[in-house]
C-alpha cells in the first residue's frame, strides 16, 4: 500500500462527520469518470465471457454485491457524480483490485486503478469524511439532487409533485403500473427470440371529465364475431381485473380489440385494467456481427404512483447480455429497439435497477400483492418456467408523467448464448 493511499484513507476514517460539506462539483466529476474509466480497464481484461457480477464474484473469489456494485458502476453513463452513490467503499474497491492482481491483471493497471482509489478516498474526505456525507453533500449541491438520481429522496419528492400536478390536470391517475416482458429463445426458429408481455394499470381512478383509458385486449386466433368479444379476452383480465363495467370497443384487427374505460361510467370505484399475456413472435434475432438487441418499454400516459417493470431473460441469455435502463421523452424515436439510438431524447439520471438474485417479494407486498401469480399465469402461458429465467425489475416511485421507461439488453457482436 502507497504512503499516498494510507494517508488518504486515514483522513477520510479520522475526519469529523460534519453537514453541509462543500464540494468541488467539477473535481468530483473528473475523478469520478477517472475511477470508472480505469475499472472499466479492469473489467476489459477480465478473461471471462459473461462478464456478470456473479461470474465475476466466482472467478475472483469476491462477494457478488461487491462485484456488482463495481460492475454497475463501470456501466453507468449518466451524470459522472453519481458514481459517488454507484461506488463501493474505498475497502472494497481495494480488494476488488487485490483480487485481479492475484490472477494476473497487469501492474500496470492495477498501479493505475489503485491511483484512482486514492482519489476517491480524498473525495470521501473532502465531502465530510464519509461516503454518506460525500453523496449528501452532493444532493445539497443539486449534482444528483432532483431531476438527476432516479432513486434519490429528492428526485423522488420533485416527481411526487409532477404527479399530483399531473393528476389534477388530467382528471385522472393509477396507483400501479405493472409490465413484464418473458425474452427467451425461440423453440421453432433458431436465432429468433420470442417474447411474453402483460400490462396491468392498477387502482385507476378518473373523473368523469377525463379523458378516457385506452387498454388493447386480444382474443384468440381465429376469433371474428363480434359478439364472441363482448368482455376483454384477455386471461390475465379475467382472473386479475376489475369486472367489466359500461365501456365501448372498437375492433383493430381480428385479434385486438381496443377497449375504452370512460370516467363517466366508472363511478367512484378504482380499477384493475389487465392487457396479456401476448406472445410476439421473432421479437429480435441473433445475427454472428450483428447489432443484437432487445428492448421493452413502459409509456406512462396516465399518471401513476409505482411502476413496477419486469424483464424476464432466460438464463443462457441473461449470461451473455449488458443491461441498461434509460428514462426518455416520449417521442415517436423512442419506441426504437436499442436505446442508444435514442440518445437525444433521453432524460437525465437512470431508473435503478433490482439486481438478479434479490428477493422477488421484497417492497411489492404493497404495491401488487398478487405480482407472483401474475408472473406464474404468463410463465404458463408459454409454456415456460420461471426457475429458467433471470429477473431484472425496475421499480420507480412516481414515475415522469409521459416518460417512456426502457430495459434495454445488448448482445456482443457474436453471441452465443451460454447454458
Amino acid at each position: 500500500m502507497t504512503a499516498a493511499r494510507t494517508d488518504a484513507r486515514t483522513q477520510a476514517r479520522s475526519a469529523p462527520l460534519t453537514t453541509g460539506a462543500r464540494v468541488d462539483l467539477e473535481r468530483v466529476r473528473s475523478q469520478c469518470e477517472r475511477i470508472r474509466a480505469e475499472f472499466r480497464r479492469l473489467y476489459d481484461w477480465i478473461p471471462l465471457r459473461p462478464l456478470t457480477g456473479e461470474a465475476v464474484a466466482r472467478w475472483a473469489e469476491l462477494k457478488g454485491p461487491l462485484c456488482r456494485r463495481v460492475l454497475a458502476a463501470v456501466q453507468h453513463r449518466g451524470e459522472p457524480a453519481e458514481l459517488a452513490r454507484i461506488l463501493p467503499g474505498v475497502d472494497g474497491l481495494e480488494l476488488f483490485v487485490a483480487a485481479l492482481e492475484r490472477r494476473g491483471c497487469p501492474p500496470e493497471l492495477c498501479q493505475a486503478a489503485r491511483g484512482a482509489v486514492a482519489a476517491f478516498a480524498e473525495l470521501i474526505h473532502e465531502g465530510g469524511g464519509s461516503q454518506r456525507r460525500l453523496v449528501a453533500a452532493l444532493r445539497e449541491a443539486a449534482a444528483i439532487g432532483p431531476g438527476a438520481a432516479e432513486g434519490g429522496a429528492d428526485g423522488t419528492a420533485v416527481r411526487a409533485r409532477m404527479h399530483e400536478a399531473a393528476s389534477t390536470l388530467t382528471g385522472s391517475a393509477c396507483d400501479a403500473m405493472v409490465v413484464v416482458t418473458i425474452l427467451y429463445r425461440s423453440r421453432e426458429r433458431s436465432g429468433d427470440l420470442d417474447s411474453i408481455g402483460a400490462l396491468g394499470q392498477l387502482g385507476y381512478r378518473a373523473r368523469p371529465d377525463a379523458a378516457p383509458l385506452m387498454a388493447k385486449h386480444y382474443a384468440p386466433v381465429g376469433v371474428e364475431d363480434e359478439t364472441e368479444l363482448a368482455g376483454p379476452a384477455d386471461s390475465l383480465h379475467q382472473r386479475f381485473g376489475t369486472p367489466d363495467l359500461a365501456i365501448t370497443r372498437a375492433r383493430i384487427d381480428e385479434r385486438r380489440v381496443l377497449t375504452t374505460y370512460d370516467g363517466r361510467h366508472m363511478g367512484e370505484r378504482p380499477i384493475d385494467v389487465w392487457s396479456g399475456p401476448v406472445r410476439n413472435r421473432g421479437v429480435s434475432r441473433l445475427e454472428p456481427g450483428g447489432d443484437n438487441g432487445y428492448g421493452t418499454l413502459a409509456a406512462v400516459r396516465t399518471p401513476v404512483r409505482t411502476l413496477v417493470h419486469d424483464l424476464w431473460v432466460e438464463a443462457p441469455l441473461a449470461n451473455s447480455s449488458v443491461l441498461r435502463a434509460g428514462a426518455y421523452r416520449a417521442t415517436p424515436d423512442a419506441f426504437g429497439t436499442i436505446d442508444y439510438k435514442q440518445w437525444y431524447d433521453r432524460l437525465p439520471g437512470e431508473p435503478r435497477i433490482l439486481l438478479p438474485g434479490a428477493d422477488l417479494l421484497a417492497g411489492l407486498e404493497r404495491i401488487h400483492p398478487r405480482h407472483v401469480e401474475v408472473l406464474d399465469h404468463c410463465f404458463e402461458a408459454g409454456d415456460l418456467r420461471r426457475e429458467g429465467f433471470v429477473c431484472h425489475r425496475c421499480v420507480v416511485e412516481f414515475p415522469i408523467w409521459m416518460a417512456i421507461y426502457r430495459l434495454t439488453l445488448e448482445f456482443p457482436p457474436t453471441v452465443e448464448p451460454r447454458g
